[in-house]
């Protein structure tokens, strides 16, 4: 992405992970488990990561424990991940409230599981 600012242009690189800050919309039910969402990604014991792998292609994963079928898929951009993201959450009254750029340690395991 780049940035123009005072005829200098700046070349803005986020980093290939991101993790989503999700929280159950204000005035709504908490989801249930029966909706497939760790309660944990809210709690702080677990969280919600997009990543891309090595043929660029964006996909999620939990720190712990398996994904619901919807959010197994792959995006070609970031964009269209979180955008799916958004929609898929907003459906189960959850809000994502951030997208933090993670730069994660070079042993990390960009795969799915």
């Amino acid at each position: 992405m780049f940035h123009q600012q005072d005829n200098v242009v700046e070349t803005k690189n986020h980093a290939p992970m991101r993790e989503l800050v999700l929280k159950p919309g204000e005035g709504k039910p908490i989801p249930g488990t029966m909706n497939m969402i760790d309660p944990g990604v809210w709690k702080g014991t677990n969280s919600l990561k997009a990543i891309q792998d090595e043929t660029s292609l964006w996909g999620f994963k939990y720190d712990k424990g398996l994904l619901p079928e919807p959010l197994k898929q792959r995006f070609t951009s970031i964009t269209k991940a979180l955008s799916f993201a958004k929609e898929y959450f907003a459906k189960r009254n959850i809000d994502v409230v951030e997208v933090k750029d993670i730069h994660a340690p070079k042993s990390w395991n960009s795969g799915t599981e």
